[in-house]
């Protein structure tokens, strides 16, 4: 919410659940085993495990336009 409220857009705007998904794990990372284990959910396991293993992309270079010391915050919330 503060990333948006930011940027005022969404911060991992996506066309599907998938391509939301994927957003989010681009930048936070892949969920551990045991985070997935957590959701309890054998459909969102099936899910992450569907994704392509993609190299982390820098939260700065989603908020180009957010300053820094903003950016640095969200990182330690988000990720």
């Amino acid at each position: 919410v503060l990333a948006e409220a930011a940027t005022g857009k969404p911060l991992f705007p996506g066309t599907s659940t998938m391509n939301q998904l994927d957003r989010m794990i681009e930048v936070a990372g892949k969920p551990s085993l045991g985070d997935i284990e957590a959701m309890r959910s054998p459909y969102a396991a099936t899910m992450v495990e569907a994704l392509p293993l993609a190299p982390p992309r820098p939260l700065s270079e989603i908020l180009v336009d957010v300053p820094e010391r903003e950016v640095e915050f969200l990182k330690r919330v988000l990720i």
